[in-house]
């Protein structure tokens, strides 16, 4: 189970799905419940690294049926909020609703939940519980970047861009440079320089704020 888990932590997903697939077939005719839950959720977390998303949901799935015996809230958490990004991703949007929700419910502080049922919520053009759940994260974690771009979606699919501009001219410098070097990834070359050129003048706006 270590050497699996040291794969995943290396990003070497394919390499951690098979380890921890032998650790489920070598424990899978034994009683050891546990390890059988950790196993499944070392699969399913290393499949959905490798856009494996729908044999991620069933391997989750299967791993939070053990939740009793794995009796651990971080890991619990994380199982449940895998299975959510899983199912979002293949726009099973109620199914991600409630594993967000699930994952909320065993740590009630964590924002990315929240943003998680933001984002779910904006698919389904919910946007009203996508704006509360925004502002929910935001208040548990005041500079989340992630929390301002969902929020800052929720007015675009409003059609209320002055509003979106405000929420993403909240971000830092380094939040607006990323953006810009995500689109720089599609070839978009307009957006990759109105975003570096939004985080240059940040930058120099900070500047200002410490002279002063």
């Amino acid at each position: 189970m270590t050497s699996a888990y040291t794969d995943f932590l290396a990003r070497n997903f394919s390499r951690a799905e098979s380890s921890y697939t032998e650790v489920y077939n070598q424990v899978n005719t034994t009683v050891n419940y546990k390890i059988i839950g950790l196993a499944l959720f070392g699969i399913g977390a290393s499949q959905g690294m490798q856009n494996k998303y729908n044999d991620a949901i069933n391997n989750l799935i299967l791993s939070s049926k053990f939740q009793q015996e794995i009796n651990n809230d971080t890991t619990l958490f994380q199982i449940c909020f895998d299975l959510g990004l899983c199912q979002f991703v293949v726009l099973n949007y109620d199914d991600a609703l409630s594993s967000f929700k699930q994952s909320l419910s065993i740590n009630p502080t964590s924002d990315q939940a929240l943003i998680g049922l933001a984002e779910t919520y904006t698919r389904k053009k919910e946007y009203d519980s996508a704006l509360v759940n925004c502002d929910r994260a935001l208040k548990l974690n005041p500079k989340s970047c992630d929390a301002y771009k969902a929020k800052a979606s929720v007015y675009i699919m409003e059609k209320e861009y002055d509003k979106a501009m405000a929420e993403l001219d909240t971000l830092d410098g380094l939040a607006m440079a990323r953006i810009g070097l995500a689109y720089s990834t599609k070839l978009d070359k307009g957006s990759v320089m109105y975003w570096l050129n939004k985080a240059l003048k940040h930058k120099e706006r900070l500047n200002e704020d410490m002279i002063k």
